[in-house]
């Protein structure tokens, strides 16, 4: 649970999800927040129905993962533009893999 004041914003931990060997190349990722709350306990309670995201993925087994090195900005309206970078780190020992763009990637909300 994340108690949010009005205005304000949340940014979660990173989760770590754990996808068996035997998964599809292709996969869906649903992020969902199961409920919205106002005054949560309370006899003016409010609940609305959660907010969700889904995104078409494919896996591939790599000799290197992705580290997210910058989000920008930290904090975004709807219609504004989201960048995210990153780089390539080697499974074996985490070393950087220079000149290996790992990705940008772009979003407008």
């Amino acid at each position: 649970m994340a108690r949010i004041p009005a205005g304000g914003s949340f940014t979660s931990d990173p989760i770590t999800l754990t996808i068996p060997a035997n998964a599809p190349e292709k996969l869906t990722l649903r992020v969902r927040i199961d409920k919205l709350y106002y005054h949560q306990g309370r006899p003016d309670q409010t609940v609305m129905a959660g907010l969700y995201l889904n995104r078409a993925v494919t896996i591939a087994d790599t000799a290197y993962y992705g580290d997210i090195t910058s989000i920008s900005p930290a904090a975004a309206m709807a219609g504004e533009t989201v960048t995210i970078s990153g780089r390539a780190l080697g499974w074996m020992g985490a070393q950087v893999i220079i000149f290996f763009p790992i990705f940008s990637y772009r979003n407008e909300l």
